[in-house]
């Protein structure tokens, strides 16, 4: 986050000379930057590409990396720098010096794992491994107290039957807890986090591998949850989770070539329907078909919907539907509210 009196620096007023902005697009756009590299803990954020998605610059392509770059005048440097031994690729400029503590603390630790040598799947591996030892370890030892403490309460009769010290008979126990029936459950279950937190870094090196869509840092718990949900679903979504990503680039409707500029994100392809859609070419663009107004193709014939979405003509007409109105028709196949109204 942008520190008080931001606006009154000169690198602030020269960006927003060079892009023409007001100043609370040019701060926007900055905190977005820096928002990306906080997540990561890691100031590099890529190419010119990169630098402005990551920044949400709709604008003129390369103008708003040019400026952030330049901003700082002759010798000094702007909000991001190129890197020394990477040309062409950028850092948000002494990101430690002014983020925040968190993100501080972040960043140490993973300077920590990298001087370790260590991959982030391999830590949380560690730490899952380490809180089912614990886990396991207590269970056993509620289990031995219990069977430790009935031994000493109890005492045998002149008939030779257990009874209390007291002389009673005891009433009988309720059944024992399953202690190791948990544990073991425990221990699937470490294991199967630890399979996730694998698929969960060859994901992300998959999905960064693919030109021309928003890259991602990390998943977070509702990334993880979807994750988790689509391998559960589907037992052949990660099997056919290469072929589709290998598609994207001929789909140029999810790389931003549509009219609203969306461009792909981790979690659209974490959707239940994307990756079907990927593999049958749905976001392929067909620039012979125009719609007629903002309706979708209609079978007067056959009264059935043809779900086959494309992208409006640049001088669609638009308007209302003979069908109904349909909200945000330039929504991905999906995402869109179905036709209200009646035929």
């Amino acid at each position: 986050m942008g520190r008080p009196g931001l606006e009154n620096h000169p690198k602030f007023r020269r960006a927003m000379y060079l892009l023409a902005e007001t100043r609370a697009h040019i701060r926007g756009h900055l905190e977005l930057l820096w928002a990306v590299a906080y997540e990561c803990g890691d100031p590099k954020i890529g190419d010119v590409t990169d630098v402005e998605l990551a920044a949400d610059w709709q604008g003129e392509p390369g103008k708003f990396c040019k400026a952030i770059l330049m901003c700082g005048g002759k010798n000094h440097a702007g909000f991001i720098e190129e890197l020394p031994d990477e040309s062409g690729r950028y850092q948000v400029h002494d990101l430690y010096d002014h983020a925040p503590e968190y993100v501080r603390k972040r960043m140490d630790r993973e300077l920590a794992r990298h001087q370790a040598g260590k991959t982030l799947s391999e830590i949380r591996a560690e730490a899952a491994h380490k809180r089912w030892e614990k886990t396991n370890a207590n269970v056993m030892q509620t289990a031995d107290t219990c069977s430790q403490t009935d031994a000493s309460v109890m005492q045998m009769d002149a008939n030779g039957c257990k009874c209390h010290a007291n002389g009673t008979t005891p009433a009988p126990a309720p059944a024992p807890a399953p202690a190791r029936a948990r544990a073991q459950k425990e221990g699937e279950r470490a294991k199967t986090a630890d399979a996730l937190d694998t698929q969960i870094a060859k994901l992300l090196e998959l999905w960064n591998a693919v030109p021309g869509i928003v890259k991602a840092c990390r998943m977070g718990k509702e990334r993880r949850k979807a994750l988790a949900t689509r391998l559960k679903e589907d037992a052949d979504w990660w099997r056919l989770l290469p072929e589709a990503l290998a598609k994207i680039p001929t789909q140029p409707f999810v790389l931003g070539q549509n009219d609203r500029g969306w461009t792909a994100t981790l979690d659209w392809l974490l959707r239940p329907q994307t990756l079907n859609k990927v593999l049958e070419g749905q976001y392929a663009s067909n620039p012979n078909v125009h719609r007629q107004g903002s309706g979708r193709h209609f079978n007067r014939e056959s009264t059935t919907e043809d779900r086959h979405w494309h992208p409006p003509a640049k001088d669609s007409p638009g308007g209302p539907s003979l069908f109904g109105t349909v909200a945000d028709d330039n929504q991905p196949p999906g995402d869109r509210p179905e036709p209200t109204g009646a035929v």
